[in-house]
């Protein structure tokens, strides 16, 4: 029977948090994002930003992150697909790659915005 209400909040809960773990332990991009993650909030927190600023900087790059999964959940799933070379393959993976990239030099305009 599938889960209602609080069961199905804390099944959905659970279930993120082991994807989050899941990141982290096997996606080295991943580390390194929640690494600049913990550094952003330490010279945020050293500049003495606005909670404006902090929503801005740490937002943009929570975002960065975001991006970062749903690129790893498409190439597990096109890895599922075929390990063998496919140029549809190839594809996937490089817009989702694109997709990061996009997301990071979005993130260099905002940092550029609040601390330069």
């Amino acid at each position: 029977m599938p889960h209602r209400g609080l069961g199905h909040l804390v099944n959905a809960t659970r279930n993120s948090l082991s994807g989050l773990l899941t990141a982290w332990k096997g996606e080295q991009a991943f580390r390194h994002e929640g690494i600049v993650l913990v550094i952003l909030a330490a010279v945020l927190a050293y500049t003495g930003k606005t909670p404006a600023e902090w929503l801005l900087v740490l937002g943009g790059w929570l975002f960065v992150m975001v991006v970062e999964l749903l690129n790893s959940a498409i190439e597990k799933t096109c890895d599922l697909v075929t390990t063998e070379f496919r140029p549809l393959i190839k594809a996937a993976k490089d817009m989702a790659s694109s997709a990061i990239f996009l997301a990071i030099l979005i993130n260099a305009g905002l940092w550029l915005h609040v601390f330069v």
